[in-house]
């Protein structure tokens, strides 16, 4: 941000006085991390209305040696009760910076534990999301289970791929389970991929978990992923009973699913990772499981024919409350090795398509559509097509969303 000498004179402009107020206000719209620090410099006052909102939201990615160098004086920084009761989000992702040199030590647990030692000071924290990709081993980030002291979370994700269920020590856990964790009673937003030990403990279950008040009473947003190789407690069939969640997120087995499709009867937003038509057919089977449905997605069609999309969306209309279809087409492109195999058309909506499934689904009026590439890495293009007052549909490109962030409302926000 740039400001002309002569315009910014401590609290005035050409001379006339500003409230504090007024210049919090315009400093507030400011999204760069860089103009927020450029505006630090210049002066006491602007550098104490502006420190809150760089250090509001702190996101940090590490992948490489210098990055993690760079960083660590940062992390040291945000640790003083000056910079850490001002942290409400805390984004971080990193890597281990040793992996692909055979033959050299390497700092994964050290680096840990400077990470949580930042972690361990935010007393504000509304927001955790913690992506680890360190080399395998037990014993790691167990600050995440009693020495957080915000007791105002809301969202909370953790992925870990140093733990798994072979490598994993039970013992560590003690008695500790992360839904029992203290910071965790506030949680209403939750995605894990980690060990199951991360939420039995040491020698519990979740059947025995769950019998705990305390254990997540507020959860309303599940994101969950059966993985083998991290052990799993099998389908959450007990989570979605006892607790009140509504927006949830499956990634696993379909015929697990269908065994225990009943207890979704109170999900109005749900998302399922799975390739093919399947569960447009447990719709036809089970109709009233999904009577309260608003949001439902990830549908795969095989095909980009108008009148096979029809055909294929049409049990849908037994919900009668649907508001919001969210359809994936993978594309296999020419500089992929798969490309022989298809498909190579691009799933676009014509109006008379969009016009023909308002006529049958009485309550959409969102589609989201994303097209994936499939060519040596996965890019995408998602067109979100809304239903507008004057009878018509209008499409726009929107940013990649995880899961995750659909189940949080990202669809209503971008």
């Amino acid at each position: 941000m740039d400001c002309p000498s002569n315009a910014v004179n401590g609290q005035t402009i050409h001379g006339v006085p500003l409230p504090n107020e007024l210049w919090t206000h315009a400093i507030g719209y400011l999204s760069s991390k860089q103009d927020l620090a450029r505006i630090c410099l210049v002066s006491s006052l602007f550098n104490a209305i502006a420190i809150p909102f760089l250090y509001h939201t702190v996101d940090i990615r590490i992948t490489k040696k210098e990055e993690w160098i760079k960083q660590q004086r940062f992390l040291i920084n945000l640790s003083s009760p000056r910079f850490s009761d001002l942290v409400t989000r805390f984004d971080a992702s990193i890597s281990c910076i040793y992996r692909r040199r055979h033959g050299r030590p390497h700092l994964c647990d050290a680096n840990d534990k400077d990470l949580g030692r930042a972690i361990k000071a935010f007393k504000n924290l509304k927001t955790l999301r913690f992506r680890c990709d360190l080399c395998q081993a037990s014993g790691r980030h167990l600050y995440l289970l009693n020495d957080l002291p915000t007791r105002t979370l809301k969202e909370f994700g953790f992925s870990c791929n140093c733990t798994n269920a072979r490598n994993t020590d039970n013992s560590i856990f003690g008695s500790n389970s992360l839904p029992t964790a203290p910071h965790m009673q506030t949680v209403t937003s939750l995605s894990l991929h980690c060990s199951d030990s991360w939420l039995i403990g040491a020698n519990g279950t979740i059947h025995n978990v769950l019998q705990r008040n305390d254990a997540l009473p507020l959860l309303k947003l599940w994101c969950y992923e059966e993985d083998h190789l991290l052990g799993s407690v099998g389908f959450p069939d007990e989570f979605l009973i006892s607790r009140p969640i509504t927006r949830f997120y499956y990634k696993g087995e379909l015929w697990t699913f269908e065994e225990r499709i009943k207890y979704c009867a109170k999900l109005d937003c749900l998302l399922i990772d799975h390739r093919g038509t399947e569960f447009i057919m447990l719709v036809i089977r089970h109709p009233g499981a999904f009577a309260n449905l608003k949001h439902l997605g990830v549908l795969c069609l095989p095909s980009c024919n108008e009148d096979s999309v029809l055909e294929e969306l049409g049990p849908l209309t037994n919900l009668k409350l649907l508001n919001t279809i969210e359809i994936e087409r993978t594309i296999v492109d020419e500089g992929s090795l798969a490309y022989i195999m298809g498909p190579h058309d691009v799933f676009n909506p014509s109006q008379s398509l969009l016009q023909r499934l308002k006529e049958e689904h009485h309550s959409l009026c969102r589609l989201n559509v994303v097209n994936v590439f499939h060519t040596y890495a996965y890019l995408q293009g998602s067109t979100l097509w809304e239903w507008r007052p004057d009878g018509t549909w209008a499409g726009r490109a929107i940013p990649d969303l995880s899961r995750w962030e659909v189940l949080n409302g990202g669809l209503d926000s971008v």
